[in-house]
């Protein structure tokens, strides 16, 4: 069997995953608020929390580490994954860290010796998610039996953004000269303001370049989005339905530590309310969707040919349930707006419904 360990700018899962259909897992730990993470030791802190986690979790489940033959780490960030080499802006001082070893040591820590016939593999969370959706049965690009491999672009929106390449029933490792740093999309596209265009700029480590536009990450990773709204109407003197009122009274503003909760709250009412009859949340999701949309043109444009343009699957937070209709007969106004965007009329996008177990799945 294997481990599966999903981190993330907030909290991070783990997972036993004996099959594709077998996965025991943990609730997503909001990491930064755990009494065994330590500011001071913010990457070691989190990998002993995560060690411990896994030690409670074999537990549970009546198995030990001698069982686990494989841990895949799905990293929201940039690194040589091949060398277990990672970047991580959201974890203070986590610049090209030795992950792989750090977390065997901790694992050496807590188990002993019986560790060592531990495999520990890495590669982008976007990249994890989307083997899972290829080996699942229920993922978007699972090919049933008789039907020919699929291609195509997943692109991952939750805190931060990210994407991957699918082609012929295979995630890209690698591509072009950009090696395996290349889906940190959220990075190397911006926006300009000024000229309203789009423009790619990417770095071969993974850095975020210097650049007078605004970051895709930014400008439509999910705390973003909940600024924007925010600082567009929480003083405005027009009128919104309570419950949005609410949600923007209850948000702790631009400056204020995150607060989960509240955003997560902020986002629903306005997805909540676009189909409700009301204008500003519904043309925001439609401004949303169409910020993406353009974003995602300027990558196929850039790559002109390179890159399948057949299918685009959104997955994460945002990816898989911003603007999302309640009832499924409904036009999906976020989708639509993306589409639109993008101009290409062959191009199917659609929205995973697999969550978080498509990053569990993919080492499976």
């Amino acid at each position: 069997m294997n481990l599966s360990i999903s981190f993330g700018g907030t909290k991070v899962a783990i997972a036993i995953v004996s099959s594709i259909s077998q996965i025991m897992k943990t609730p997503r730990i909001e990491w930064r608020n755990h009494s065994m993470y330590c500011p001071n030791r913010p990457l070691e802190s989190l990998l002993n929390l995560v060690v411990h986690q896994v030690w409670e979790l074999l537990q549970q489940y009546n198995k030990t580490i001698n069982d686990v033959e494989l841990v895949g780490i799905a990293w929201p960030g940039p690194g040589h994954y091949s060398k277990g080499i990672l970047t991580a802006t959201f974890i203070p001082g986590c610049i090209n860290k030795p992950v792989h070893n750090m977390l065997l040591e901790a694992f050496r820590k807590r188990f002993g010796n019986s560790v060592n016939h531990l495999n520990i593999v890495s590669c982008l969370d976007v990249n994890a998610r989307a083997w899972g959706e290829i080996l699942s049965p229920s993922g978007a690009f699972y090919a049933h039996e008789g039907s020919p491999k699929l291609s195509g672009l997943v692109l991952n929106i939750a805190t931060g953004i990210a994407g991957a390449i699918v082609i012929d029933g295979y995630v890209l490792k690698t591509f072009g000269s950009l090696g395996e740093t290349y889906g940190q999309w959220g990075r190397y596209i911006f926006y300009e303001e000024s000229s309203k265009n789009w423009t790619w700029e990417a770095t071969e480590d993974g850095s975020i370049p210097i650049h007078k536009g605004i970051r895709f990450t930014l400008l439509c990773g999910g705390p973003a989005l909940a600024k924007r709204f925010y600082i567009k109407y929480s003083h405005s003197s027009i009128n919104l339905p309570a419950n949005l009122a609410s949600a923007l009274e209850a948000f702790p503003g631009v400056e204020a530590e995150r607060n989960l909760e509240a955003e997560k709250t902020l986002l629903m009412e306005i997805t909540k309310n676009a189909y409700s009859g009301d204008r500003i949340t519904k043309d925001f999701v439609k401004t949303v969707g169409c910020e993406i949309g353009s974003a995602i043109k300027c990558l196929i444009d850039t790559f002109d040919g390179k890159i399948p343009t057949k299918k685009l699957l959104l997955t994460g937070g945002i990816g898989e349930f911003f603007g999302k209709p309640e009832i499924s007969n409904v036009p999906d106004i976020f989708v639509d707006a993306i589409k639109a965007a993008i101009s290409i009329p062959d191009m199917h996008i659609t929205r995973s419904t697999l969550g978080l177990d498509a990053e569990f799945i993919g080492f499976s």
